[in-house]
């Protein structure tokens, strides 16, 4: 897992934050057996059998939703559902929030940046999170909000729009942030470590084992 904090100042308590809650949006994943695969002609393996063999035991739209705004034991029933039943989960993950803020906003505010009532969070985020899907528009340029890039710091910039206060002048660089200007959020890091591919598959290379 990547796990991208805030700079100036509260990265310390984010990065605890999603090392305790890591492992994506699911709880235990339990025993699964592998399908039957076909190995292609440049060595990669695809699974052959049809869609209805396979079982869900995790689903992923933004990756701190589950993650972050679920406790572990609404995990597993959470990714067992499909995203038009999220909004079932809105007041676990307002309560969730509220805890969030109980537990960061003096670290973040003694860093000089602003948070939100959670209010205010919840209408900056709540579009972005319910139902957790990752939205894409094909008139509009892509990164996100509009869809995922490999080099979007989108952990950041979900998190920013749910303990920030996105309005207050400073919050982003001289003056308020959009939710379309996340370009000036005080995210660290602001690059992958590694240079990504070109072709398929993309990723960078894997750090070699310690």
């Amino acid at each position: 897992m990547n796990i991208h904090t805030f700079s100036r100042g509260s990265s310390v308590l984010l990065t605890a934050l999603l090392i305790a809650a890591c492992g994506g949006g699911g709880g235990s994943a339990g025993s699964v057996t592998p399908p039957p695969s076909a190995p292609a002609a440049d060595g990669f393996v695809f699974p052959t059998n049809p869609k209805v063999a396979h079982g869900r035991f995790d689903r992923m739209g933004q990756p701190v939703v589950a993650t972050v705004l679920l406790l572990t034991k609404d995990k597993d029933p959470f990714n067992g559902t499909d995203p038009n039943q999220d909004g079932d989960y809105a007041a676990l993950m307002t309560e969730r929030l509220q805890q969030l803020h109980t537990g960061l906003d003096d670290a973040i505010i003694a860093k000089g940046l602003a948070v939100c009532p959670t209010d205010v969070c919840l209408r900056q985020v709540i579009g972005k999170i319910i139902p957790d899907t990752l939205q894409l528009d094909l008139s509009q340029p892509d990164g996100f909000p509009n869809g995922r890039r490999f080099e979007d710091p989108t952990v950041d910039r979900i998190l920013s729009m749910a303990l920030l206060d996105l309005t207050t002048p400073g919050t982003c660089g001289s003056g308020p942030c959009t939710v379309f200007s996340f370009e000036r959020l005080p995210n660290n890091p602001t690059r992958n470590e590694s240079p990504f591919l070109a072709q398929f598959p993309y990723l960078a290379a894997a750090h070699p084992p310690p």
